[in-house]
């Protein structure tokens, strides 16, 4: 019985190498030539994405019984001049998922996918290969790759002010997290290096004035019966006093 399995998985094994070894047979120069025509039309691309969502859509939600707006930020990977002679494997290092889109799957010829592990850095790898209904069915045609960046958690932070465009400021990155320590030392070695006046210290104590300002200013009528107070206090000590000197100069 276990010679049977093994002759059966042999003759498998070996029907499936004569159709491949058919299949690039059939591939001939003209056809690879014809077929290169359209899948060098193929491209990749991202762009940022936003969109708003409800609180309680999200994985990780505001548990005071209350339903917010949320801005979600996500990237959106595009596939473009996909036709029905070619499908496309689409894997990536991030969880090594392996996907296959065909032509039915796209919208005249472009394919989606959305992407929302903004955590890291991912590249993807897209291998293009020949449909069925082509003489190179199941060839490889062409291997395109995309780098995708990851959030930067420090590009608000106030230190990066007027910096936008030194890499460790910029909200897309390429480059791996770091250690806090480490970015502030090199954002601080790059102001030095540009002679870039550092607008911390200047901006947190313009904002603690108009802070005050805005205090002030919304709450102004407390301050002015506060101040009414104070003097008719301040008028009725004053009255006090000068009756008593009065009683006793009297006496």
């Amino acid at each position: 019985m276990q010679k049977l399995k093994k002759i059966m998985f042999a003759f498998l094994i070996s029907v499936m190498c004569l159709n491949n070894v058919s299949a690039v047979n059939r591939c001939s120069t003209n056809a690879k030539s014809e077929l290169n025509k359209y899948v060098s039309q193929i491209k990749a691309s991202y762009a940022t994405k936003e969109e708003k969502v409800l609180s309680d859509n999200i994985d990780n939600p505001i548990e005071d019984g209350k339903q917010y707006e949320i801005l979600v930020e996500y990237l959106e990977i595009t596939l473009t001049n996909l036709t029905d002679q070619f499908y496309i494997e689409v894997s990536n290092d991030f969880n090594e998922e392996v996907k296959t889109y065909r032509y039915s799957d796209s919208d005249n010829g472009i394919i989606t996918i959305r992407w929302d592990m903004l955590s890291e850095v991912a590249k993807f790898t897209f291998k293009i290969y020949a449909n069925e209904n082509t003489k190179c069915s199941g060839v490889l045609q062409k291997t395109l790759t995309l780098q995708l960046p990851r959030l930067n958690d420090n590009y608000s932070n106030p230190i990066c002010e007027g910096i936008s465009e030194f890499n460790l400021c910029q909200k897309y990155v390429t480059f791996a997290p770091m250690e806090y320590e480490d970015f502030v030392s090199r954002v601080n070695d790059y102001k030095e290096k540009n002679k870039i006046e550092d607008k911390t210290n200047t901006n947190q104590d313009k904002n603690a004035w108009e802070n005050i300002k805005d205090f002030v200013s919304k709450n102004k009528y407390y301050f002015i019966g506060g101040g009414i107070a104070i003097v008719a206090i301040a008028t009725g000590v004053t009255i006090t006093i000068v009756v008593k000197k009065r009683r006793r100069i009297e006496l």
